[in-house]
């Protein structure tokens, strides 16, 4: 049940193209083809915290982060924008904030060892 939308791209139709994603690396090899389109564009790169165990499709950040300095080397600092994705809190994440970083690790395998320490039906427990 796919929907199939055209857009109009001729340049009197399109101000600006902005891509938005969390892995620009296979935007890399189209620059030279997007460029020759005459459109004004940009990147907006999100980054997250996260680890593969919570988004497992998302490459290592050194990686994005090589990506985008070449990106960047290639069409400009001012067409490149990153935005830091919101900290999402839940029982199996840790999160530290510092005043230039923000980091979050998976604490799921300590929940379940403090979970065990503390089962009520066993009565052990700290």
């Amino acid at each position: 049940n796919s929907v199939v939308y055209r857009v109009d791209l001729r340049r009197e139709s399109v101000d600006a193209l902005v891509f938005i994603t969390k892995d620009p690396r296979p935007m890399e090899p189209k620059l030279r083809e997007i460029g020759s389109m005459g459109h004004m564009y940009m990147f907006q790169v999100t980054l997250t915290p996260y680890g593969k165990d919570i988004e497992p499709g998302v490459p290592f950040k050194a990686d994005i982060n090589d990506s985008c300095i070449r990106i960047s080397d290639r069409i400009g600092r001012d067409r490149m924008a990153w935005r830091y994705d919101p900290v999402t809190l839940m029982s199996r994440m840790r999160i530290r904030i510092g005043s230039d970083f923000a980091e979050a690790e998976s604490v799921e395998e300590e929940n379940q060892e403090n979970e065990q320490e503390n089962n009520p039906t066993t009565g052990e427990g700290k």
